[in-house]
């Protein structure tokens, strides 16, 4: 499994999180929330994204 670089904070990760607003590949403490959509699919909000009050709510009425 390859080591892949935080396009937030620059650390190392093995398993990045994709950002649903900006598209950024996050580690998990750049994780503000996460939201499972069905049994397989998740999507997650960096905490940058997490601040512009529109991201925040598109992704807290995604389904």
């Amino acid at each position: 499994m390859p080591i892949i670089i935080c396009e937030r904070c620059s650390a190392e990760t093995h398993e990045p999180e994709k950002c649903k607003s900006c598209g950024k590949k996050i580690c998990r403490n750049c994780v503000k929330s996460m939201k499972k959509l069905h049994k397989l699919e998740r999507i997650a909000i960096c905490k940058d994204c997490w601040g512009d009050m529109a991201k925040r709510s598109k992704f807290k009425s995604a389904r």
